[in-house]
């Protein structure tokens, strides 16, 4: 990624961090020294995000 375009990846995750919402996973962080930036996020328990919206199983918890 160009300078440029780490800079803005870099500000929308400070704005994104600051978000603190109840159904929302909260962004913990970023690493932006690598050639692909990663996230880092909350961890959330009961398996995948997919698993959890398409199973029967999860939604009558």
């Amino acid at each position: 990624m160009d300078e440029g375009r780490t800079k803005e990846f870099a500000r929308e995750m400070l704005i994104l961090s600051q978000i603190n919402h109840k159904n929302l996973i909260k962004i913990l962080g970023c690493c932006l020294e690598v050639e692909v930036p990663m996230l880092v996020y909350e961890f959330i328990p009961d398996g995948t995000l997919f698993r959890c919206i398409s199973t029967d199983a999860y939604k009558r918890k």
